[in-house]
């Protein structure tokens, strides 16, 4: 009998990287943000997980869609841990477990959001110019020597 393993897609992976890189720099960074409340942490993530999951693509998935997706859903969820987290450990009610998460989820969305778009046309741009570049055939046929 043969066990068939299930392909799990980067997508997925590269969200659980978004989640933890961001919960671990929340737990140790010391830093409550510059612009949004922990932005530095949500950026640290999101950096990291769009950039890997747009190295791990396959070659005919868009990496401008894969760059926000990446970012919007790890954005959200990578809110949940530290808000469970920060609410057990100051023993915070649930008002202030939904208004923690309400502004950590507003921080996530957007920073994932702004950095997937920004990491995912950039890759959009490279692979567009690696596709027509001047070494191509065509181009050398055109060149006059």
């Amino acid at each position: 009998m043969k066990v068939e393993t299930v392909k799990v897609p980067i997508i997925i992976y590269s969200i659980l990287i978004f989640i933890l890189i961001t919960f671990i720099s929340i737990l140790f960074l010391n830093f409550w943000g510059l612009l949004l409340f922990r932005d530095i942490d949500f950026l640290l993530g999101s950096i990291i997980s769009v950039i890997f999951a747009l190295k791990k693509r396959k070659p005919d998935q868009s990496p401008l869609k894969i760059g926000i997706m990446v970012g919007i859903i790890g954005g959200f969820f990578s809110t949940i841990a530290p808000t469970i987290f920060i609410c057990a450990v100051y023993q915070l009610s649930i008002n202030w477990y939904f208004i923690y998460l309400a502004i950590l989820s507003l921080t996530g969305l957007v920073i994932g959001s702004i950095v997937g778009l920004l990491i995912g046309y950039y890759y959009k741009k490279k692979d567009v110019k690696a596709k027509y570049s001047m070494d191509d055939e065509f181009y050398q046929g055109l060149i006059v020597k």
